[in-house]
């Protein structure tokens, strides 16, 4: 049985599709990763920066669209890994049947608000990646 995983940021454009790229990369055939955004509307595109980013890691997000979180990804899930805690709280507000498999990426919140520069993205890149391995251990 696969089991599926769902990374969950704001709009599904930067730092969950990031997660749910890398951790489908490392990740053994067992398991899937998805990605949603709380606050976004489906069909958007990665941001440009995060592309370019995640092409030094041979990573092509070109074809990334957003879609915003809904009941069935929710159930499909059997872990949902949020990048703040106001995502893990919205999301057991929302969704309070399914708290117990909602949980945070990191330790401490993994933010984009202020990333600009390419230098920017690319640490933020390696925060969402290191914490998306520390959870494949």
């Amino acid at each position: 049985m696969i089991k599926r995983v769902l990374f969950v940021c704001t709009g599904n454009t930067c730092r969950s599709p990031q997660a749910e790229a890398i951790f489908n990369r490392l990740a053994t055939d067992d398991f899937i990763a998805k990605s949603a955004g709380t606050h976004t509307y489906d069909g958007i595109n990665a941001e440009q920066k995060v592309i370019e980013a995640m092409k030094e890691r041979n990573i092509d997000l070109n074809s990334h669209k957003s879609q915003r979180i809904t009941e069935e990804l929710v159930i499909e899930a059997n872990k949902i890994y949020c990048l703040t805690q106001s995502h893990k709280k919205y999301l057991i507000n929302k969704f309070p049947e399914h708290k117990n498999k909602i949980a945070t990426l990191a330790n401490e919140d993994i933010m984009d608000r202020g990333v600009s520069s390419p230098e920017e993205y690319s640490e933020l890149l390696c925060k969402i990646e290191e914490a998306v391995k520390n959870i494949l251990e």
